[in-house]
């Protein structure tokens, strides 16, 4: 039933992600179905993210933005920090996996920062210096 529930959950964020059901038969298959999802970079970045999903035992995916694939490997461009879901889909159009990854760290928004000292003087000793970030 711990199963069951899950997958129900999952299917009704789906639901609140795309608005309404995209799918011609609302219920979940459950199976052995798996979506793997890596990013590109997925460590601090000022670029987009290149998600790549891959899924298992399915013919289907579904990006975050509804687009249907008929592969079981798709990329999808992160343009900003959120949560993307991609949802995999067996021959007649039933979800049968799941899979979300969470983008947050796309920082666009360059930083500026003073150094001291900062005059440009060669120095023999140990100098301790401040870093201000603005």
């Amino acid at each position: 039933m711990e199963r069951r529930r899950n997958w129900m959950i999952r299917l009704i964020s789906a639901t609140l992600i795309f608005g309404c059901f995209l799918f011609t038969n609302p219920s979940v298959t459950v199976g052995t179905s798996d979506i793997t999802i890596t990013a590109n970079p997925s460590n601090w970045t000022n670029q987009n993210v290149t998600l790549t999903a891959t899924g298992k035992d399915i013919d289907k995916i579904m990006l975050p933005d509804g687009t249907v694939l008929n592969q079981i490997t798709a990329t999808y461009i992160a343009r900003e920090n959120g949560a993307y879901s991609f949802i995999g889909l067996n021959s007649e159009g039933e979800a049968v996996a799941f899979g979300t990854f969470v983008v947050n760290y796309i920082d666009r928004v360059g930083k500026s920062g003073s150094v001291t000292p900062n005059d440009g003087i060669w120095r023999n000793t140990d100098v301790q210096v401040k870093i201000n970030t603005e």
